[in-house]
């Protein structure tokens, strides 16, 4: 106080009721009753200002209310009326810059903007308080005075020996992306010998900003002995220890003298009530056996706290941990607080976002945008959040709706999405859309400007692997590819393992969906070249989901470009690659050898265990059907259980059901391992199912419901099929052993919907209004096979259909799926006009798939690659289905369905036998309805099929007696070995 009474003009002591009451409330919070300070503050803040001092007061005293608009609003109604006075100025000026809103000051100050640069240099000389130095300088770079803050930077860094000001100032260049000036300030902190504990905490935290946190920490734990009593150094270093997840260092330093872990823990719950250290000590806590304490602490903070970041810190740990409800629900509360400060209105539009409800995100951040008009933050989100929504209309319209004194103006459209770079990944997952909107002129710009960005701002290795990977998948342009994988693997160069990981997901990345028509051939030999010339040199990295996040399945990829003869080959040198960098996936179970020992078999049941995603259907029906006093079955599923009807009836229908690791493949292998199992049926779609399988965990390994991803692999033995939908020349396309079934190998469940009956032409019409906004004149064509079975082939069936039908809508599914933005891409150059006519619909609830699917005129199927699942369960809800077989694999499963149950019908014989088809289904309702009923009656024949079973049944029994025989896989067809 004594410094604020000496800036006091004489005149201030003669009334001294706001400065007494002030006084009072300071010694109300030191006393720790924030009730009587707040009600202080409301009435100094609600008193009528006649003097300098009232207006002071009251702006303080709100900014202490935690409302900043008002605080300002008080100061500046203040400084109309004393113009002059110093001590409102500095406050005022202070206040602006740290809420972030100092070109507010500057814009009250300027009589126009021609005036904002004078009137900045003038407050440069004015204000030295390095708070305010930074936000002027931060003002500058955003206004586009460059060369005033480009001249102040280089003054501050030669003159001034301010650790706080060099530190401020770093940050500023940071978040203007300037990354190089505030490494080099960094840098310069960290070289810095620490003579004191705020020497210290600068170096130790520059060393943090340069990517070093274990370097930082070391640091801290190091200045901690040195400088004991200093406080601040344990709090810096407790907060990098949660970050870095090894609070235990903390336990060690902080509380050396516990008696137990439990007492430790609960003296630094008191000791830091900092939520990101609150929940570092959680997760210390969940996995150091203390469970009881950290569920005591979690749900205190779910249940108690008002503190949003001790609710989003706990959040976050709960998505690690993978409570993925809990961390909702959490999210759900702070979505629904009402904010109060501007860490409030991030937190709480964060949550928005983490709910996948843009919407209210959007509106929540215009809200607090009018509250904090100059928060960096809450505009980066708001632009992020409209550029992943392509809402560049909303931003600008938004923005020209205030005061021009309020908020910047809008940048211009290619500005908007050059903003959204600093959302890396979204940004190249959306690039396609984006590019479509800025206009071909700016598109070369548009990528090198991201080019640059990269260059400028390394990626952390997780978001690096990420963007490699996105690019080839998504089939985005060559050259730009390999652009952005050059630009970041230079932040790895000398890091081996890294290195590799990115070049194997650069060079071994088939596209999911092409682009445009391309050689299959040329990409999937690219493959195996790339593969072999990978394994020559080997480096060993630690785990596959790990190094090459979950989303990598190149086997999905391979087999969707439809080369099926190179399939088994391209396997081969992805398993030569596979078992070179992470070896230990190249494991035998103890068990293997034994288990097929005639002498130690002697009254053993099989153990058979199913390995596939739990939202697989028509497999786990089969389980109770088999024989039991010759099968124990085994449910291995990777991951938490799901929700889904399929999940459920896994775990009820299966003797024992085990949980694996779905992202540690060494655990997971290990724990399929433990069970013993003589025979394993997988449905290795997915990366937590398909690395296991390359192991060799049963003596027998055979996969169904699936296309045979594991084909040309040294332990795949038999693929489970059907043999109508199969092609003739077997040899041609696999190197796996083959069972081909008389009857379909699935146990295929009556649906639901069926008892419901046939919609009726109201709710027909209903329907198509929902979810198409189609009017009763359309004619709606839908493909519900997924994205990536729609090949280049099927472009020119979808344009003739649409030229010869002008009242043809075209519906595609899954349109949220980021491969469906390169099938936009692709359809939409091909199709010119008749794009218009192509909708991409979301993924929408089972329901209302059904009655969309009962709604339209005509469903097609995808060629050459068709559908199975989708094809089984159109034809029991009598959704008439065009379809032309392929002789490939995966290339006539509908027409096997058809075939199967004697309606042929809508089996195309050429291309335009299938558009011919398709013209008529849709405009002929009463053919349509004739075969509808058809095919929902003769669907029965497959529906809950007992002699699917029986068949599957017989060939796993003869399948195991030919390996006790010591006899080698062979193609079992009509029921014998061929």
């Amino acid at each position: 106080m004594s410094k604020l009474k000496a800036l006091l003009r004489p005149w201030f002591s003669r009334s001294i009721n706001s400065q007494s009451l002030w006084a009072q409330a300071d010694l109300a919070l030191i006393a720790g009753n924030q009730s009587q300070a707040t009600a202080i503050y409301r009435g100094l803040a609600s008193a009528k200002l006649k003097s300098p001092e009232a207006y002071l007061y009251a702006g303080l005293s709100e900014q202490r209310l935690h409302r900043p608009s008002e605080s300002i609003a008080a100061m500046e109604a203040g400084l109309r009326q004393y113009p002059d006075l110093p001590l409102l100025l500095e406050h005022y000026v202070r206040i602006c810059s740290e809420l972030d809103q100092i070109d507010r000051a500057i814009r009250h100050f300027a009589a126009d903007k021609e005036d904002e640069r004078q009137v900045c240099e003038q407050m440069f000389d004015r204000y030295p308080d390095s708070q305010v130095q930074s936000s002027l300088i931060a003002h500058c770079l955003q206004s586009g005075f460059t060369d005033l803050a480009g001249q102040k930077v280089s003054r501050l860094l030669e003159s001034s020996d301010d650790n706080v000001l060099l530190w401020r100032l770093a940050d500023v260049l940071l978040s203007h992306e300037r990354s190089e000036e505030a490494m080099a300030i960094y840098r310069r902190l960290a070289a810095r010998p620490a003579e004191n504990p705020l020497g210290l905490v600068h170096s130790a935290l520059s060393e943090y900003r340069l990517g070093n946190p274990e370097r930082a920490a070391d640091m801290f734990e190091s200045g901690i002995r040195t400088f004991p009593d200093a406080l601040e150094l344990i709090d810096h270093f407790a907060l990098i220890c949660a970050q870095l997840r090894q609070m235990n260092r903390v336990v060690r330093t902080a509380v050396p003298g516990a008696n137990s872990e439990v007492e430790a823990c609960e003296v630094l719950f008191a000791r830091f009530p900092d939520p990101q250290i609150q929940v570092g000590l959680i997760d210390h806590c969940l996995s150091h056996g203390l469970e009881q304490l950290a569920e005591q602490k979690i749900r205190s903070i779910w249940e108690s706290s008002d503190d949003a970041l001790a609710l989003w810190q706990v959040s976050e740990l709960l998505l690690l941990r993978e409570r993925t409800d809990e961390a909702n629900a959490v999210h759900r509360k702070l979505a629904a607080r009402i904010p109060k400060d501007l860490e409030d209105y991030h937190l709480s539009s964060l949550a928005f976002v983490c709910l996948s409800e843009l919407d209210e995100c959007l509106e929540l951040l215009e809200q607090g945008l009018l509250h904090y008009p100059g928060a960096a933050k809450l505009m980066a989100l708001y632009v992020k959040i409209c550029a992943k929504r392509f809402e560049y209309d909303r931003y600008r319209d938004f923005l020209d709706s205030l005061e021009a004194s309020k908020l910047p103006p809008p940048v211009s459209m290619l500005d908007f999405y050059r903003a959204s770079m600093s959302a890396p990944v979204d940004f190249v997952i959306n690039l396609q859309d984006i590019e479509l909107r800025v206009g071909p002129s700016d598109v070369p710009f548009l990528r090198q400007d991201f080019l640059t960005y990269l260059r400028k701002n390394p990626q952390p290795l997780k978001i690096a692997k990420v963007l490699v990977f996105f690019c080839r998948y998504l089939h985005l342009p060559a050259d730009f590819s390999a652009g952005v994988y050059d630009a970041l693997r230079l932040a790895f160069q000398g890091h081996g393992k890294a290195s590799r990981a990115l070049q194997i997901l650069d060079e071994m990345t088939p596209p999911m969906i092409p682009r445009h028509p391309i050689s299959p051939d040329i990409d999937i030999g690219g493959f195996i070249e790339a593969a072999l010339r990978i394994s020559e040199n080997l480096v060993e990295l630690t785990e596959p989901i790990a190094d090459m996040t979950n989303n990598w399945t190149p086997w999905q990829y391979i087999f969707c470009l439809v080369a099926p003869e190179l399939y088994g080959t391209a396997m081969g040198a992805f398993e030569k690659v596979v078992f070179n960098t992470w070896p230990k996936l190249n494991f035998t179970a103890a068990h293997v050898r034994d288990a097929v020992d005639v002498q130690k078999r002697s009254g053993k049941k099989l153990r058979l265990g199913f390995i596939v995603h739990d939202s697989m259907p028509m497999m786990s029906g089969f389980l109770p059907r088999l024989d039991k006093d010759r099968f124990e079955t085994v449910f291995l599923r990777p991951g938490k259980a799901g929700k889904t009807a399929a999940a459920k009836s896994w775990i009820a229908r299966a003797g024992k059901t085990v949980q694996y690791s779905d992202v540690d493949m060494y655990a997971a292998i290990q724990t399929i391992a433990d069970e013993e199992l003589d025979i394993i049926v997988s449905g290795p779609s997915i990366a937590a199912v398909f690395y296991p399988m390359m192991a060799r965990l049963a003596p027998l390994q055979m996969v169904l419901l699936e296309p045979n991803w594991t084909d040309g692999l040294t332990h795949a033995d038999y693929y489970i099929s059907w043999q109508p939908a199969e092609p003739v020349q077997l040899d041609d396309f696999y190197k796996t052993k083959v069972s081909l079934f008389r009857h379909p190998p699935y146990w295929i469940e009556r649906p639901e919907v069926e008892q419901k009956g046939a919609i009726s032409p109201e709710a027909r019409a209903e329907i198509r209004k929902r979810l198409l906004n189609a009017g009763p004149d359309a004619r709606i064509y839908l493909c519900a096979n997924t994205p990536p079975k729609i090949h280049p082939d099927m472009d020119g069936i979808f344009q003739e259909i649409l030229e010869r039908d002008k009242e043809a809508i075209l519906v595609l599914l899954r349109g949220e799926y980021p491969p469906a933005k390169t099938l936009r891409s692709r359809l939409r150059e091909r199709l010119g006009p008749c794009y218009e006519r192509v909708v991409f619909m979301s993924t929408m609830s089972k329901d209302d798939a059904h009655l969309l699917l009962q709604s339209v005129d005509c469903c097609l199927d995808s060629y050459p690659l068709c559908g199975m699942s989708s094809s089984f369960d159109g034809a029991m809800l009598g959704i008439p289905t065009v379809t032309l077989p392929a002789d490939v694999p995966f290339g006539r499963w509908t027409a096997a369905i058809y075939e199967y149950i004697g309606a042929e019908t809508l089996i195309a014989k050429s291309r335009d036998d299938y558009v011919n088809l398709a013209l008529r289904l849709a405009s002929d309702k009463d053919w349509r309805g004739r075969l509808s009923s058809e095919i929902k009656q003769k669907s029965s024949r497959y529906v809950e099929s007992e002699p699917s079973s029986q068949e599957l049944e017989a060939f796993l029994l003869e399948a195991w007696n030919r390996k006790l025989q010591g006899l080698a896989p062979s193609n079992w067809m009509n029921g014998g070995w061929q």
